[in-house]
């Protein structure tokens, strides 16, 4: 019998009475297909934005353009 696998898929934290956070704890899924095309594909797309990002770096030459809202 195979071993079921698990991915953390994210973490969540309760409140205490006083409205401080408990201690975080993972939230897990169990692996299946439909939830790894979904991070090959959610890879791939964030992989097109950090090389689109990466490419304007290259093409300013290697500057980092500064923002109107940084002053």
């Amino acid at each position: 019998m195979e071993e079921e696998r698990y991915i953390q898929i994210g973490v969540t934290a309760a409140r205490d009475p006083s409205g401080n956070f408990l201690p975080a704890v993972p939230v897990f899924a169990p692996i299946t297909p439909s939830l790894e095309a979904a991070e090959a594909r959610h890879l791939s797309e964030v992989g097109s934005l950090f090389a689109a990002k990466m490419k304007q770096y290259i093409d300013a030459g290697g500057k980092i353009k500064k923002s109107s809202r940084s002053k």
